[in-house]
């Protein structure tokens, strides 16, 4: 598999040129179905089997990158620059008493077309929180 992202390069210079996507698998019929098909292939027995166009060694890092960037934003009230470990997906620089402000509720009026905004912000402990947006606990599912 070709990784384009792990050798980047300026488009339009002539001593650098784009990688050719010739040596891409390509999905038969991706719109069509064959995209599903190319996840059963990758369930056959061992001798069989056929690795995902996109497998999970290329879309888990990048789900980890979008998960940092989204806490990134959510603890910017830290003011810092987080540091991740990785294999334990937990930030290791906030403090167990840090807090961060969080809106609360966010609400406004228009009076004679001028937006009057009420937004009001609690404390929550920033660990916490981190911990909770990495892990998230979800609620039981419905029963019948």
């Amino acid at each position: 598999m070709v990784l384009i992202f792990a050798n980047p390069f300026i488009i339009g210079r002539e001593d650098n040129p784009p990688p050719t996507t010739s040596e891409l698998r390509r999905i038969p019929n991706a719109m069509l179905g064959g995209h599903e098909m190319d996840w059963v292939l990758c369930k056959r027995k061992k001798k069989n089997r056929v690795e995902t166009s996109s497998n999970f060694s290329y879309a888990g890092p990048l789900n980890e990158v979008v998960v940092a960037g989204n806490l990134a934003v959510r603890l910017q009230d830290l003011r810092r620059r987080l540091e991740w470990d990785a294999e334990n997906m937990t930030i290791t620089n906030i403090g167990d008493e840090e807090e961060i402000r969080v809106v609360s509720t966010d609400s406004f009026k228009v009076i004679d077309g001028d937006p009057k905004f009420d937004t009001k912000y609690k404390t929550i402990n920033a660990k916490k929180a981190a911990e909770e947006y990495v892990k998230h606990t979800y609620r039981n599912g419905w029963s019948y």
